[in-house]
């Protein structure tokens, strides 16, 4: 879906998330639409700066960044380990601790200023075979996967589960019953999380690596899922997870 579309579908959450999260992501997304032949400098000054916005402060960590004689080639091919790599060199470069919230902030900003780049090189890639993948690495990028999702297909054919890279925007066939982490196929050691009443956002998790994943099935969620869009909504659920909050199934 297009970053235009996404907006839409978050203001449908406003309530759950509030404002103040709504509004983040719909500049950060109309920011990113302006991404377009820009290169990766350009695209990073452009997302701290908006970030500084909502985290004063930002702006000044990162001023190595904005010298005049500094620079930065694009990353081709795109993938995670190339962006981590970037990542861990402009974290030395500013002199930031990559655990505290700065180092979070300069991480977003990273992701958010190649993202758009990444989902056009990966448009043309074929995906894989589903039976030959042993997990949920992005057959593009090769990020973990982000979130999975179900499909609704109707109860004639079942439902199939996708993959979805937040990095490159590429989604791909996963086989339905194997741990996305370690590829465990066992299902007594597979089970899912969800909050009272609302079966449609889950959490997989797997005993035998303790791996997890949040998943949306759309049967449940009445239309198509935005991944771009329920990623963030997973986010609060991932946490209680963690916290024994929610209901297993």
């Amino acid at each position: 879906m297009s970053r235009a579309q996404s907006i839409k579908a978050l203001e449908g959450y406003r309530e759950v998330l509030g404002d103040e999260l709504v509004e983040f992501f719909t500049g950060l997304w109309t920011l990113q639409d302006t991404f377009e032949g820009e290169d990766l400098m350009g695209a990073l000054r452009s997302t701290i700066t908006f970030l500084d916005t909502y985290h004063e402060g930002f702006r000044d960590a990162t001023t190595p960044l904005f010298a005049d004689d500094f620079s930065l080639e694009n990353i081709d091919p795109i993938t995670a380990q190339g962006v981590e790599d970037l990542l861990n060199n402009l974290i030395a470069i500013c002199d930031i601790d990559p655990n505290s919230m700065l180092g979070a902030q300069l991480a977003l900003a990273v992701v958010s200023a190649i993202q758009p780049q990444a989902a056009r090189a990966a448009k043309d890639i074929v995906a894989p075979d589903k039976s030959l993948l042993e997990t949920g690495e992005c057959p593009v990028c090769g990020a973990p996967a982000a979130m999975g999702i179900l499909r609704n297909e109707g109860q004639a054919h079942g439902g199939s589960r996708e993959l979805w890279c937040a990095l490159c925007d590429y989604t791909w066939a996963f086989p339905r019953i194997k741990c996305v982490r370690c590829g465990n196929e066992r299902q007594k050691e597979l089970e899912f999380f969800f909050a009272e009443g609302d079966t449609a956002h889950r959490v997989y998790a797997c005993e035998d690596c303790g791996g997890t994943l949040k998943v949306v099935n759309e049967a449940d969620l009445g239309r198509m899922c935005d991944p771009r869009v329920e990623e963030i909504v997973l986010e609060g659920l991932l946490d209680a997870v963690i916290e024994g909050a929610v209901e297993s199934a």
